[in-house]
């Protein structure tokens, strides 16, 4: 959960892509995106699964990789190592770890699209792909920027 307790000062988004976990098509399928309405710094994201997946058979070896575009590239580094990854051996709601962003903190401005898209899925034998994925960004107009973008569950009231 992104608490915030001057709300003049942010904005707060979601991204929602229901229904079980499938990688991004051209079509949509995988993908929400919004548009960020002024310009400023990415604050803080938190992302979770509403229900957790199980791993395959076969000795499965991917992860649930999940991406954020801006402006159709990504927040993050080169690899899928470095996106939102939950590890395939305990899927849980919450990622194993929530990358590394190619600036930190990330700048935005007035328009900016940006895109939730599943880049990677379960693999092996009949695997259950974690449902209903749910992410929440939180935006700061002040153009002088924090130290660094907070991630996972955390509280910004003093």
């Amino acid at each position: 959960m992104i608490r915030a307790k001057n709300h003049g000062e942010f904005a707060e988004f979601y991204s929602s892509i229901p229904g079980s976990a499938a990688v991004a098509t051209a079509a949509g399928a995988g993908r929400d995106s919004f548009l960020v309405p002024f310009s400023g710094f990415l604050l803080a994201y938190w992302a979770s699964f509403a229900i957790n997946g199980v791993d395959g058979t076969g000795a499965p070896t991917q992860n649930v990789v999940v991406d954020i575009l801006q402006n159709n590239a990504s927040i993050f580094t080169a690899t899928l190592a470095n996106k939102i990854n939950w590890a395939h051996a305990t899927i849980a709601r919450q990622p194993s770890t929530y990358g590394v962003l190619t600036a930190d903190p990330l700048p935005v401005t007035a328009g900016d699209q940006f895109e939730a898209q599943i880049s990677q899925i379960l693999n092996g034998t009949t695997p259950t792909q974690p449902i209903s994925l749910n992410i929440a960004f939180l935006f700061s107009r002040r153009m002088s920027p924090q130290a660094a973008t907070l991630t996972g569950s955390f509280n910004l009231d003093p």
